[in-house]
């Protein structure tokens, strides 16, 4: 490597051990490890207690309640998905945000922005950080490569220390960790392929004890205490890799920046990066004296992105402005608790409690079976009536011989059960439920009567009050990683005109001039600046079972008022019960019913069919419908 690059990557290092090894993030991963092994019942029980109990022939039951917890808030989560809105902010403009809603939506439903997303707040929940990132790839599209939103490992990705804000952006850095096998690191870095696989052996990775070393071997120990088992990571042949770290951070210079105020009400932008910039402008005003244009110059501190991808000490590959101009990191934290740098999710706190249920009830347990087999007082005992008793004492018919218990063997009779042990039991997973807000609002719990859709929403919405901390700041992360999407489908060509077109809906096109319209909004950098919203989609039975109440309320305040709805009303009233309905084939039966064309059935006259409005249809219908 040249000096540049050794320099380089000796700054990368020290950021990642400083990220590593701050005692912010040390704690965090050492409870993230410890949360992670409550979520899946692998490790809810102290080792050498374990050991004592087994030692006794005791039970050492784990009655897994965080498991069901978390996955009562997460599915509640999963089916209330989150849907991006674009809006726009200075000098952007409605259309362009309708365009971008467009194409959010179609991104995060087509590439794995849901999911991606909804495991990224598993793991929050879980460890009390989840994250997402977002990349332009050419792996299965090779032309204009495809967007791909993905959910790493959290323990695996670190962030800068020194930034308390809950924006990853307000930080200078983060790195992420994963691992490559040896024929994707060989297709990739051909040239250097023998050097990193080298460079691998001293790896930077930072464990959370002190026994396993900076290396492959330290990741995979790690991977196998969090996981409660055994890693397929590393070894031999076929199955050889190595750690690849990737760095994203920011660098900042101040730029001159020149905005050209046209007379027709346009603004073009544009940065003077040498004197050979400022010269050209001037040819161009000199060349151009009947042109009026006002000149607002300014200097300004511009963000770039950079990435480096390294094995070990050894740099693999080093680009500037990756994202073509995007400003944002693409990657994205949530953190359900977030205090100021501080994170800790829903397991940290059910810890206690998971624990004390495990004890109260493996006490319980212990108690039924002391009492379902108290023992039994011999006199005399010979070592064959002992061992007997042991070996089939509980044994349902067992013939005993009082001669092996010198003449006289009574069974003792069995006590009751716990009260305390039983209580404590119900109390502890009581207190899961609390603390983690999964109460029996939020798990629809079934009642004995009979509730409306608004009656079971406003249980729901009462059982999420704990929650909403949580889903306040993952509403929060969906919006930072919306705008970081929007960023890189604007700047990197994402979706081609053809794409676009059979995405967007053909007003919002029509409404930016047509496709023409369309591309060259995609490929200006200045057409404006934008925020994402980010809110629930509502799609529960419990929200359409809500919509279907209110449509038919308003239907039935017309048909009690005598007032008769507009057509188009009543038409568009039909098409929203239809679409909210859940038989196959309701969206392409409303969509049949929009696009033809409104017929209006006339109200039938007195006189029946073909006599309408005539004299003798008056006539039959005074006399009773007789002929006269």
């Amino acid at each position: 490597m040249t000096d540049t690059e050794t320099k380089l990557v000796a700054k990368l290092k020290e950021w990642y051990l400083a990220a590593a090894d701050s005692s912010t993030n040390r704690d965090w991963r050492k409870r993230a490890a410890k949360c992670l092994r409550f979520y899946n019942g692998s490790g809810q029980w102290d080792e050498s207690v374990k050991m004592l109990l087994e030692s006794q022939e005791r039970p050492a039951l784990t009655i897994n309640r965080i498991l069901p917890t978390i996955n009562v808030v997460w599915g509640n989560l999963i089916q209330n998905r989150t849907e991006l809105r674009l809006q726009a902010l200075h000098r952007g403009t409605k259309e362009i945000a309708n365009l971008g809603s467009a194409l959010l939506k179609h991104a995060m439903d087509c590439c794995q922005g849901h999911d991606s997303s909804s495991d990224a707040f598993r793991d929050g929940l879980i460890t009390g950080k989840g994250w997402t990132t977002a990349d332009h790839v050419y792996e299965r599209d090779p032309l204009t490569g495809e967007l791909v939103v993905e959910a790493p490992n959290p323990l695996f990705v670190y962030e800068d220390p020194r930034n308390t804000d809950y924006d990853i952006n307000k930080g200078e850095f983060v790195f992420r960790e994963r691992f490559w096998t040896a024929n994707k690191l060989k297709a990739y870095f051909p040239t250097k392929y023998k050097e990193a696989m080298a460079a691998s052996a001293m790896d930077w990775f930072q464990p959370i004890g002190d026994d396993t070393g900076n290396s492959l071997a330290g990741l995979i120990a790690f991977l196998n205490d969090i996981q409660g088992g055994s890693s397929n990571l590393g070894g031999d042949g076929e199955m050889a890799g190595v750690v690849v770290r990737e760095a994203w951070w920011k660098e900042y210079k101040p730029v001159r920046m020149v905005t050209l105020n046209l007379p027709d009400g346009r603004s073009i932008s544009t940065a003077i990066r040498s004197g050979a910039d400022q010269d050209s402008l001037h040819s161009f005003m000199a060349q151009r004296p009947e042109v009026s244009v006002d000149i607002a110059q300014q200097v300004v501190v511009v963000c770039t992105l950079n990435i480096a991808v390294m094995v070990g000490d050894l740099l693999l590959r080093r680009e500037a402005d990756p994202l073509n101009g995007c400003k944002s990191f693409p990657y994205t934290r949530f953190a359900p608790y977030w205090l100021h740098g501080d994170s800790f999710g829903v397991v940290d706190n059910l810890i206690g409690p998971q624990e004390e249920l495990n004890k109260s009830r493996s006490n319980l347990l212990h108690d039924a079976n002391l009492n379902g087999n108290p023992g039994w007082i011999g006199d005399g005992t010979s070592p064959k009536g002992e061992q007997t008793i042991k070996e089939y004492g509980s044994t349902p018919g067992i013939l005993l011989n009082k001669k092996d218990f010198g003449g006289n063997i009574v069974r003792i009779e069995p006590g009751g059960l716990s009260p305390a042990h039983a209580q404590l039991s119900e109390q502890n997973a009581a207190d899961i439920q609390e603390i983690s807000g999964a109460n029996p609002n939020l798990m629809g719990t079934p009642t004995e009567r009979v509730e409306s859709g608004r009656a079971r929403l406003i249980q729901q919405e009462a059982g999420l009050k704990v929650l909403a901390p949580v889903m306040g700041n993952f509403f929060r992360s969906q919006s930072i990683m919306g705008e970081c999407l929007w960023e890189i489908i604007r700047h990197n060509g994402i979706y081609s005109p053809e794409e676009i077109q059979a995405v967007v809906d053909q007003d919002i096109i029509d409404a930016l001039g047509g496709m023409g319209g369309v591309v060259e909004v995609m490929n200006r950098w200045d057409t404006g600046s934008y925020a994402v919203k980010a809110v629930p989609s509502k799609t529960t039975s419990t929200w359409t079972d809500v919509q279907l109440e209110e449509i038919e309320k308003v239907m039935g305040i017309f048909a009690k008022s005598g007032l008769v709805a507009p057509p188009e009303a009543m038409r568009e009233l039909a098409i929203q019960v239809i679409e909210l309905s859940s038989f196959p084939g309701a969206k392409r039966i409303a969509d049949m019913i929009r696009a033809a064309p409104l017929q209006v059935v006339q109200p039938e006259l007195p006189g029946g069919q073909g006599n309408q409005g005539t004299r003798k249809g008056a006539v039959m219908a005074a006399s009773g419908g007789a002929p006269y």
